[in-house]
């Protein structure tokens, strides 16, 4: 572990002004490495030996440094030590209950972690999950219009002028896509759930790139409950076993042809070479018919389809990991420039424990 640190701490060393702050971005990873709970800047600082919390708080708020290049940095680790063409880009969500009302991007929403409305964070997440390992890459914070509605607000929070505006979460998946691409991280496949499944304009633009994407989609829009029902049983094939996968895939599956009828294919045709498939799964006693809509080279096996559908169960995993070893939302931080700093020197570790693995075999 310490010698991928090493690694780490060489090539994000030109990105600080200075060696002290290098030297404590290092340690704060050391921190949350060392016990994943709870990581305010007391309990970093008591980990690794400082008598006081001010590096660590300096580190977040003052010192001179760019996140964004740090976390450009880790995407090119993580695209040299994980990179391959088969790999998925898988976006998923972070949600950080929070008290109060000053914490940025901070509001009354509904939150995955209680399955209701809280006063919570959300962040849109992407992992990358590679046969040659899995680990994030990628982190936004979303912005509720509650904040965007008072500039004022944002600006004490820290908000820069150009993230002022309104944007959805797809909107933010687009950007993490396209830094990716720009960044030449090879995958071939883009996977999320509902709220990236549902927007025209993401699934747009991606076919317009070439890019297969699977996504859950809501049953109810397409009418798949009472299709399910009447497809022949020797249609359904069993869940295969899924490469990489972190845990079984249980049920079964069948894929249709999209209709035209259907509100998917109204949109227009896929580009050459592709086609657009429904891959439906039922899971044994559950109550309802999980539905995906998949776009992919023609004549891609539906065992590669179930992988790309199953990857959203293997990013939460990875988001829980997160959570768990390296302090990925158990902070307690206020403002905009300290949650992408904190989130990103989370993401370094992560990326360091990933690797590591990877090494001792």
């Amino acid at each position: 572990m310490n010698a991928v640190l090493a690694e780490l701490g060489e090539r994000i060393g030109p990105l600080f002004a200075r060696p002290e702050p290098r030297a404590q971005a290092m340690q704060y990873a050391l921190g949350l490495l060392a016990d994943g709970g709870r990581s305010n800047t007391w309990q970093l600082a008591q980990r690794v030996g400082d008598a006081s919390p001010w590096r660590m708080q300096r580190l977040l708020t003052r010192a001179r440094w760019d996140a964004e290049a740090v976390q450009d940095a880790v995407r090119g680790y993580l695209r040299e030590n994980l990179g391959h063409p088969g790999a998925m880009f898988v976006l998923g969500q972070s949600d950080a209950l929070k008290k109060g009302a000053k914490t940025v991007a901070a509001a009354r929403q509904y939150t995955e972690v209680t399955r209701r409305v809280e006063n919570c964070q959300t962040a849109v997440m992407a992992a990358y999950i590679s046969p040659q390992g899995h680990a994030l890459m990628d982190r936004e914070l979303l912005l509720p219009e509650s904040w965007t509605d008072d500039p004022q607000r944002c600006i004490k929070a820290g908000v820069p002028e150009e993230r002022l505006a309104y944007r959805t979460k797809p909107e933010l998946a687009r950007m993490m896509i396209q830094r990716t691409l720009d960044a030449s991280v090879p995958f071939q496949w883009v996977c999320g759930g509902q709220d990236h499944g549902q927007d025209e304009a993401l699934r747009g633009w991606l076919e317009e790139k070439g890019i297969a994407y699977a996504f859950a989609v809501p049953a109810r829009q397409l009418g798949t409950a009472s299709a399910a029902a009447a497809i022949p049983k020797q249609r359904w094939w069993p869940s295969p076993e899924v490469p990489g996968h972190l845990g079984p895939v249980p049920g079964e599956w069948v894929r249709l042809t999209v209709p035209d009828t259907s509100h998917w294919g109204s949109a227009p045709p896929p580009c050459d070479g592709f086609t657009r498939t429904l891959l439906l799964h039922r899971r044994p006693g559950a109550p309802r018919t999980d539905c995906y809509l998949v776009h992919a080279p023609r004549g891609t096996h539906g065992h590669a389809m179930v992988a790309a559908a199953a990857a959203r169960c293997d990013a939460r995993r990875h988001l829980d990991a997160a959570r768990l070893h390296t302090g990925l939302d158990r902070h307690e931080i206020r403002t905009w420039t300290a949650w992408y700093r904190h989130i990103t020197l989370s993401l370094l570790a992560m990326a360091a424990h990933t690797v590591a693995m990877g090494r001792a075999g």
